[in-house]
């Protein structure tokens, strides 16, 4: 049994992603004490069923907000998808090293201050981003979680959606 964190590193996406599977019931799991847990070979099935579906000749691109903005990065560096666009990906500086590897687009939509990294950190984010064509960043004036349903009408979530409709609209 796995716990939630690791379940949305896994499979890319960030934990409230799986909190609203499990609170609507579309993945299983097991309630341990205060945490939830869920079952290996669940996860392995929904890996699979995403392998399945995939199609050669289909462009893949990936989206991913907190954590699963560094994923969408590494999908490009590691997988091959076509395009990225990550929303404020939390601890992104770890990944400095995987920038140069970015052969496809990649939109960074950055909050001016995030919480999950300082601004020396910011800062190295975007010089490494710079050195690579493929990766572009934008800088938005919002706290982190910018893009969720609590956004401000025609403010920085509006604004990042746009900005990576109009690159994915490149695929069709």
């Amino acid at each position: 049994m796995k716990p939630i964190t690791e379940v949305a590193s896994r499979l890319g996406v960030c934990r409230a992603t799986i909190y609203r599977l499990v609170e609507e019931k579309k993945l299983r799991s097991t309630r341990v004490l205060s945490s939830i847990r869920i079952l290996e070979d669940d996860v392995a099935a929904m890996l699979a069923f995403a392998e399945e579906r995939s199609d050669p000749g289909v462009p893949f691109a990936a989206t991913g907000y907190c954590m699963g903005g560094n994923t969408a990065l590494l999908s490009v560096t590691r997988l091959g998808a076509d395009a990225a666009a990550s929303y404020y990906g939390t601890l992104m500086h770890d990944y400095l090293d995987e920038f140069k590897d970015a052969s496809a687009p990649v939109l960074l939509h950055m909050p001016e201050h995030d919480w999950t990294y300082t601004e020396a950190q910011r800062d190295q984010i975007i010089a490494e981003a710079k050195k690579n064509p493929a990766i572009t960043v934008h800088i938005y004036p919002e706290p982190h979680g910018f893009a969720t349903g609590r956004r401000k009408p025609n403010g920085a979530g509006d604004l990042s959606d746009a900005r990576t409709f109009e690159l994915f609209e490149r695929f069709k």
